[in-house]
């Protein structure tokens, strides 16, 4: 399909624009026709487009509206010229257009990047460059595109293009130090804005950007991405740019700026590894709690320790390829619903509708624990009605103790799981109830240390309240629900979220 679509956009270029640069027999403008006339603008003209469609050929940079707005800004650069016929006017415009290939070029790694991106910083012609266009910095001046080119990658052009509007310049901070820039492209349904940062201090960039939609083409998101020559994104750049304004420093999106999962990544190595991918990506994702402190040292190391055994295990199974795929896609729900629980991710509005989707056979031999934990439906649901305490709700069910297979009620509607911990000190138990007509989710804990008189009871719901089937539903499996657990689940005072 990439193949089909490169070769149809490839081809697409070379009929609007001729194959050896611009169609000299169907010449109308004024510079088109000198160009046509002059066998050297001519010959830079070809030589131009040829190099253009190398690289079009060589990896995804534009698609038709991209390349239709670059070739309408060229065509205004060159009826710039006082006189259409003004060879040193038009080949000074060919130069630019060289200097952009040139960039472009090295920002899909198809020339030598930068190998040390912040070392020419120093080298920036800091009067020359304040007030400037950030789209003309960022892809025409001898440091600041280079630079950026290294940095964003193939993304940089893309980048760039929201530093068009006449307002989007490079400006000194009051106090020295800093240059900063905004630039902002707005549609009816969608918003694209660019952050730039130069801490001449440091001789640092940071660059950040922000990108939305909310139209009913696709589905609607947001992403934030960023990229920086320090090691990681300085909390002084956001302090600099955050009275810029913008949908990117709002509290939902500002809080994910310098998280390790929104840093630009680097061009695939090689071919891409869809398994070796996720895994960086999970990875990435796991770490951001990490930074924001909201998992502690003790279960950030416990659990990557687990995942690197998972890997080991796998490389003894008949199916390496297999088993690391499983494991890679209970590692992604298992981090989602941990990012959900802390806050940091959210669930759809209606996402327990897709309770009514569970298939009973997928479920068989499922254990409590990896239905709260892993289950692609259900643990990311339980994660969003339990909050921070869902991890340790997880491991209320301890892995293989007799028992505490899930099971599906005759009939379909209902699934019903328990699980326990039982220690010297510690004694828990969970239970677990799914309606897959109703499409509600209940939890309860019981929770009991050895000092303590009375165990503590919490539960939690997609629904409003707790209903007397679901007790019913307990009972009848004789589980053991004694007086005093029975008189507090459902009340206000014991649920997790009142």
């Amino acid at each position: 399909m990439r193949f089909l679509f490169l070769t149809a956009f490839i081809l697409w270029a070379s009929i609007a624009w001729g194959q050896n640069g611009r169609d000299c027999a169907t010449a109308a403008s004024v510079s088109d026709k000198a160009i046509c006339s002059n066998a050297k603008l001519k010959a830079l003209d070809q030589q131009f487009e040829s190099q253009l469609n190398q690289t079009l050929e060589a990896v995804i940079l534009f698609d038709y509206a991209d390349l239709d707005r670059f070739r309408k800004r060229w065509d205004g650069d060159l009826a710039r010229c006082a006189k259409p016929d003004d060879e040193a006017c038009l080949r000074a415009a060919y130069e630019r257009r060289f200097t952009f290939l040139k960039y472009l070029r090295m920002s899909a790694a198809l020339e030598p990047r930068l190998p040390a991106p912040a070392a020419l910083l120093p080298s920036l012609q800091t009067r020359a460059a304040i007030n400037q266009n950030l789209f003309e910095l960022l892809t025409m001046d001898p440091v600041l595109a280079p630079v950026t080119a290294s940095l964003i990658g193939a993304d940089w052009s893309g980048w760039a293009e929201v530093g068009t509007q006449p307002e989007a310049r490079l400006v000194a901070v009051p106090g020295g130090g800093w240059l900063i820039g905004k630039g902002s492209i707005r549609k009816q349904d969608s918003r694209q804005e660019l952050y730039i940062a130069v801490d001449q201090r440091h001789a640092q960039l940071s660059v950040l950007y922000y990108h939305d939609y909310t139209g009913e083409l696709y589905e609607p998101y947001r992403a934030l991405q960023w990229a920086t020559t320090a090691h990681s994104w300085p909390a002084e750049a956001t302090k600099i740019l955050k009275p810029l304004g913008g949908k990117a420093w709002l509290p939902e999106n500002a809080r994910t700026v310098g998280l390790p999962s929104t840093r630009l990544q680097p061009l695939p190595r090689g071919s891409p590894d869809e398994i070796r991918d996720g895994f960086e990506r999970a990875s990435l994702l796991w770490e951001d709690l990490w930074e924001l402190s909201l998992i502690s040292q003790p279960e950030y190391k416990q659990l990557r320790a687990a995942w690197d055994k998972d890997a080991e295990e796998c490389g003894k199974e008949q199916s390496a390829q297999a088993c690391l795929k499983r494991r890679l896609e209970e590692r992604t729900v298992f981090i989602r619903s941990e990012r959900i629980a802390q806050g940091l991710d959210r669930l759809p509005a209606n996402a327990r509708l897709d309770l009514a989707k569970l298939s009973p056979s997928a479920l068989q031999g499922l254990r409590t624990q990896e239905l709260l934990a892993v289950q692609p439906v259900v643990a990311p649901l339980a994660a969003s009605v339990i909050g921070r305490d869902w991890l340790s709700w997880t491991e209320s069910a301890v892995p293989n103790t007799p028992g505490d297979e899930v099971e599906v009620e005759p009939g379909g509607r209902w699934v019903l799981a328990r699980g326990w911990l039982i220690s010297n000190s510690l004694n828990r138990d969970i239970w677990v109830a799914i309606d897959t007509v109703d499409c509600q989710l209940w939890i309860v804990r019981r929770e009991q240390f050895a000092e303590q008189p009375d165990p503590e009871i919490r539960w939690a719901s997609t629904a409003a309240g707790w209903p007397a089937t679901v007790a019913k539903l307990f009972a009848e499996q004789g589980l053991n629900w004694d007086a005093a657990l029975v008189r507090q689940v459902g009340l206000p005072a014991t649920r997790i979220h009142k």
